[in-house]
């Protein structure tokens, strides 16, 4: 059982689960590129992997997707809710910078097509129900 403020010692997070992280949140960007984008799942991968997989064939349009760089944003924010016996939310804000890499003959077409989709209201949905949203920045890369 986690500790609270009235027995002391460290305080475990409770409640609301974290945001995805690590595997779950390259499943996350990979479902993004895919629904966005319209390319087919297996032509969209993990950024970093353990083994490197065969790529595609130069006649296939493909993209590489993956977490670049972390920053934390500012302080934290720390909520506190003195109802029943009280507790504080705590908020950290971080940025991600996330580098998608598109590869074949219409690779520029799909850059520039994940680019304006995410702004779309339907499209930001399904990342703003986990607690994220997109910046106005969007550098791309594309290779033929």
């Amino acid at each position: 059982m986690a500790n609270t403020s009235a027995t002391g010692g460290y305080l475990a997070p409770a409640g609301s689960p974290a945001p995805p992280e690590d595997d779950q949140l390259e499943d996350v960007l990979q479902a993004m590129v895919v629904g966005i984008s319209g390319l087919a799942g297996q032509f969209v991968r993990p950024r970093w992997q353990p083994t490197t997989p065969k790529q595609p064939e130069p006649g296939v349009n493909w993209c590489a997707v993956g977490v670049h760089d972390t920053k934390t944003i500012a302080n934290p924010a720390i909520d506190h809710d003195g109802s029943d016996d009280g507790h504080d939310q705590y908020q950290m804000h971080e940025e991600l910078e996330v580098l998608c890499s598109f590869y074949g003959p219409q690779s520029q077409s799909y850059a520039s097509i994940l680019r304006d989709g995410i702004f779309i209201t339907q499209n930001s949905e399904a990342i703003k129900a986990l607690g994220m949203a997109f910046f106005r920045r969007f550098k791309y890369s594309a290779r033929a």
